[in-house]
């Protein structure tokens, strides 16, 4: 279950790549899913272990983690919309 479902306008390109500026790799099965951080979980929005998954038909990203967000202060949130807002890091 995602933690975060948003939808998107933008060209599916530009997305892709403000996800590869954030740090996200592209997973080798799927390229319509991208992950980055630590399987060890950290509560740092720099090292959490996140996945995000592109639906090009529906033009929605969902965002989730492996572990859980317990601790969710925006920073989550903000980097979903820096990412929708295609803001390269």
């Amino acid at each position: 279950m995602p933690k975060y479902k948003a939808e998107f306008s933008g060209p599916l390109q530009d997305i892709r790549q403000c996800l590869q500026s954030h740090g996200f790799r592209q997973q080798d099965s799927n390229e319509n899913v991208y992950y980055r951080g630590s399987d060890y979980g950290d509560f740092s929005i720099k090292w959490m272990k996140l996945i995000v998954e592109v639906e090009p038909d529906n033009r929605q990203i969902k965002l989730s983690s492996p572990n859980l967000i317990a601790f969710d202060t925006g920073d989550v949130w903000q980097l979903l919309a820096d990412i929708l807002n295609n803001k390269a890091k």
